[in-house]
C-alpha cells in the first residue's frame, strides 16, 4: 500500500536539500533505513517492508512509500513520524 506525504517548503531549493540530508542521517540513526540519492533532487528511502523516495519540486516535498502488509497496522505512525521529519526539513 502506498503511503504519500507532501510539505510545501521555506527558502531556496539547495537549503532544503541540505536539510534533507540531515533527515537522512535522522532516518538512518533512528530508524536503520538505507538511504541514497538517485538524483540531485531525489533520495531514495528503504528499510524492513518499506520502500520509496523523497522528492524536492518546485516549493514541495513529496514522499512517496510503499509499504508491505506488515507494516500496514503501523501506517498511521509511520505517516506521524515522517511528517514530523518533513515539517523539520520544510522550515528554514
Amino acid at each position: 500500500m502506498k503511503l504519500q506525504v507532501d510539505r510545501e517548503y521555506e527558502g531556496d531549493i539547495q537549503s532544503v536539500i541540505e536539510r534533507l540530508h540531515g533527515m537522512e542521517s535522522r532516518l538512518r540513526t533512528r530508524y536503520r533505513a538505507e538511504t541514497g540519492w538517485t538524483d540531485e533532487s531525489t533520495m531514495s528511502i528503504g528499510g524492513p517492508g518499506v520502500r520509496g523516495s523523497v522528492n524536492v519540486a518546485g516549493q514541495k516535498l513529496h514522499v512517496e512509500l510503499e509499504l508491505s502488509p506488515v507494516l500496514m497496522p503501523l501506517r498511521s505512525r509511520i505517516e506521524k513520524l515522517l511528517g514530523k521529519e518533513l515539517d523539520r526539513v520544510a522550515v528554514a
